[in-house]
């Protein structure tokens, strides 16, 4: 019985053994394969920048949320940026990539006015219109959209690089363009508006006086939604259309509410 017994013995020894090397080699594999699927969900939620469009609304991968210190102006440098700003970039508004003309917008308050910078390279300014409420996007021009109560109702300020500025209301229920109602009647009293060209730096400094808004000084971390563009129209090169939170929308439309970002005011 034991010549019988002895292989079969062996045998059942072989087969565990193999099911245990098979088991290990298994699990070697399934640890393998969750840590590297780990180190990639670390990359992407530690670096969203380098992300392309992926997702139904992929602007949710750009800044969201612009810090607005308080600071005081000064007149004799009405360009500088404070330096507790963050300038944020701006990106293609139709797609998010990185512009051919790179901007970068910073903000910050005082007692009775929000103050913006736009600072970008224009190789090619084009600029004509000198009348208060012309029609700027035709041209270069930044703007600013501010919705300090609620989404469905924000001020729309623009300037081009000779200092001419429109503004408007926009009540948008439905957040696009197609239902919403712009009242060029309505006038931004106080605003101030400078231009500074070095070479093919242009910065733009533009002074929104609280009292416009129908709004008092805000308090400390009150936020607001609002967003930050820049037209540049080309001769040489095609016209190019930039967001602080890009729209996604092709043809550009910088008029969609779900972009917006906070503008988030700090003491």
């Amino acid at each position: 019985m034991r010549e019988v017994s002895e292989p079969v013995d062996r045998r059942r020894i072989s087969f565990s053994v193999e099911r245990i090397l098979h088991f290990a080699n298994f699990f070697a594999c399934f640890v393998e394969k969750l840590s590297s699927q780990f180190v990639e969900l670390v990359v992407h939620l530690v670096r969203p920048e380098k992300r392309r469009v992926c997702t139904r609304y992929a602007a949710e991968y750009y800044c969201a949320v612009l810090l607005i210190p308080r600071a005081e102006f000064s007149i004799e440098e009405p360009w500088s940026v404070p330096p507790q700003c963050v300038a944020a970039p701006l990106h293609r508004s139709t797609n998010g990539a990185d512009p051919r003309l790179p901007t970068k917008v910073a903000a910050y308050f005082d007692d009775e006015r929000l103050t913006v910078i736009f600072t970008g390279i224009d190789d090619d300014v084009i600029a004509t219109y000198r009348d208060h409420d012309a029609p700027l996007y035709e041209e270069d021009v930044v703007e600013i959209f501010l919705a300090p109560d609620k989404i469905t109702r924000y001020f729309e300020i623009e300037v081009n690089p000779l200092g001419t500025t429109f503004d408007a209301v926009i009540d948008s229920r439905d957040g696009v363009r197609a239902t919403m109602r712009a009242d060029l009647g309505w006038t931004c009293h106080g605003l101030f508006a400078a231009i500074r060209r070095a070479g093919d730096v242009v910065d733009t400094v533009i002074r929104i006086p609280f009292a416009s808004l129908e709004r008092e000084r805000p308090v400390d971390s009150e936020t607001w939604l609002g967003n930050f563009f820049r037209i540049d129209r080309g001769r040489s090169a095609a016209d190019e259309f930039s967001a602080w939170r890009p729209t996604m929308k092709d043809p550009p439309d910088f008029h969609v509410a779900a972009a917006f970002g906070e503008l988030r005011f700090s003491q």
